[in-house]
């Protein structure tokens, strides 16, 4: 059957480049053909072979209308691309994960629940919008930055159309005797073919197989993806890719203190990203002070601003972020010289709103620490006990 020249085909490719026998190749791609001939009567995503030749002729006529795909598209379409992505994954060493460590990586990651009950095959995530949880089935393209875990398979993939993913003229070369298609024309197809192939390759081993040896080829191919998944999902449980994060941003700190710290979750609720500011706290040194400096920055607007009411915040969560703030930065005005280089190292967080607030404006936020046990950050206590000796002068001189 042609499914199995497809598979094997694609043995021949991977396993040229690690010089096994063909022998081998054909054994086990005829194996993975028995195995992929189950058709899931469940919430599916297998696809029949004639189903799946009848969309690729559909795609390579449509072309690369760009345009037109989110009306032309369907789940069928993704479904296709799904079933080819199994076989590469596996035919490059992809370990696919049991299910329940699959849907914990991708709660961890994402900050999505995957309901394997639910007659979705597919979850969609918007790497620019970590709230938009609507369903659409459209390549990336126009904009689109789409990426769809697939709770069968148990990996993730953007959705992109088939001849963007393999050479179908060698498999199929029926299909291919009298096209005319936009594909056809491509000149750097073979290299899109290879760079698609890559990034699925790379993205799954990486995030699903705790495969370091991916993180080259990701971060200087794949900058937004990884970087996203800090910035717009707050994913920090990754300290290699957490510190290439931070180290990219340096030169934004600004920007990137301002948004992406202190954030609001898809509920409204205030989520403060901890492991970012421990960075912070642990990498900061006299040659390296942006961070700091405009956490300091930061919080003081919030001070100055604590009763506008345009503020994305109310007032516990301000406290919250006051606190959360001050935990790392008083802690380094007392043990650096260099910090508060843009206050004349003479104000640190808390210090500066004892000084510019009301008695009641100060114990109503120390009432607050104490109501949430101080955050349990382990500081704060002393640290307000040394803002009270603040003076017109700044900070204590003993």
């Amino acid at each position: 059957m042609l499914l199995i020249q497809f598979i094997i085909f694609l043995k021949l490719i991977s396993c040229k480049e690690q010089k096994q026998e063909q022998e081998q190749i054909v054994e086990q791609g005829q194996e993975q053909a028995r195995e992929l001939e189950y058709i899931d009567e469940g919430q599916s995503t297998e696809i029949k072979e004639d189903n799946f030749k009848n969309t690729l002729i559909k795609q390579i006529e449509e072309g690369d209308q760009h345009e037109n795909w989110k009306n032309t598209y369907q789940k069928i379409d993704l479904d296709a691309l799904v079933y080819i992505e199994d076989i590469i994954l596996t035919n490059n060493g992809y370990e696919n994960p049991e299910k329940d460590v699959f849907n914990e990586k991708i709660k961890i990651i994402f900050g999505r629940t995957i309901d394997n009950q639910s007659g979705n095959s597919y979850l969609k995530i918007d790497m620019s919008d970590k709230c938009d949880k609507k369903m659409y089935y459209i390549p990336n393209s126009l904009g689109l930055n789409f990426v769809y875990v697939t709770k069968n398979y148990n990996f993730i993939t953007e959705f992109i159309p088939l001849p963007l993913l393999f050479d179908y003229q060698k498999i199929y070369p029926d299909i291919s005797k009298n096209e005319k298609s936009f594909w056809n024309r491509m000149d750097d197809l073979p290299e899109a073919r290879r760079f698609n192939q890559q990034l699925l390759i790379s993205r799954n081993k990486y995030l699903f197989n705790d495969d370091e040896s991916q993180f080259p080829w990701l971060i200087t191919n794949d900058i937004y993806f990884m970087e996203s998944l800090v910035t717009v999902f707050g994913y920090t449980e990754d300290e290699k890719l957490l510190n290439w994060v931070m180290g990219r941003n340096y030169k934004k700190a600004e920007y990137f203190i301002e948004n992406y710290v202190f954030v609001k979750n898809c509920k409204g609720n205030l989520e403060i990203r901890k492991d970012i500011l421990n960075y912070i706290g642990k990498n900061c040194n006299e040659q390296k002070t942006a961070y700091i400096e405009h956490l300091f920055k930061h919080t003081y607007y919030l001070i100055d601003s604590y009763q506008h009411e345009n503020s994305k915040f109310n007032e516990k969560e301000k406290i919250k972020i006051l606190a959360h703030a001050a935990n790392i930065y008083d802690q380094l005005f007392i043990n650096h010289h260099f910090i508060g280089k843009s206050n004349r190292g003479r104000w640190n967080i808390l210090g500066t709103y004892f000084y510019n607030s009301s008695a009641e404006d100060w114990n109503k936020l120390k009432k607050e620490f104490i109501l949430n046990n101080y955050y349990n950050l382990p500081n704060l206590k002393s640290l307000v006990k040394y803002a009270e000796r603040f003076s017109s002068a700044g900070a204590p001189y003993y």
